[in-house]
Formats: C-alpha cells, sequence, structure tokens
C-alpha cells in the first residue's frame, strides 16, 4: 500500500503527511480533524505507517459520524482490520 498524499473521507478533504516525529516522539501518528492533516510518523516502518493510516481513518470516521467509540475500540478495529487486510492481500486500487 503506498501512503496517499490526500484523502477523502465521509466527503471530507484530508492532507497525509509524513513528518519527523517532532509532534511527539511517542506518537505514531496523529489527526487534526479542524485543519484536516493527518500526520504519520515518517521514521516507523512501512507497515507501522500503513496500520496508523488505518488508525487516523478510523479516528475520522468516529469523529465525523459521532460513533463515540473508546480509543481503546479504535485500536482494536484497527489492528484487526489491518491483519485481515494485509495477510489476505486485499488492495482496493488499481492493479500495479
Amino acid at each position: 500500500m503506498n501512503i496517499p498524499k490526500k484523502l477523502i473521507i465521509g466527503g471530507l478533504e484530508y492532507r497525509v503527511e509524513l513528518v519527523d516525529p517532532s509532534f511527539s516522539k511517542e506518537q505514531l501518528g496523529q489527526i487534526d480533524l479542524i485543519k484536516g492533516i493527518i500526520k504519520i510518523n515518517k521514521e516507523i516502518t512501512r507497515e507501522r505507517q500503513e496500520s496508523t493510516l488505518l488508525h487516523e481513518i478510523i479516528e475520522a470516521i468516529n469523529d465525523q459520524y459521532q460513533f463515540q467509540l473508546e480509543h481503546e475500540k479504535i485500536q482494536g478495529l484497527e489492528a484487526t482490520l489491518y491483519q485481515v487486510l494485509k495477510d489476505n492481500n486485499i488492495y482496493f486500487g488499481e492493479a500495479q
């Protein structure tokens, strides 16, 4: 999976940036729902970047649709979805 430079989630555009982890040394990524920016730590592995992007997408959906999922549930949902997609080679784009 390539990390896209932008995403549209529920009709809203988000810019995706691979950044130095200066936003927080411990964080893998973060989403700014007001500015529409998703930041992913560029120093982590590609798989971590992919799973972090999926996590931030779920965060945006959770906010937009007011699902009120607790962070632990978002983490579990992300981990499970990522595993299913990765282990089954599921890709929803054009063939490379």
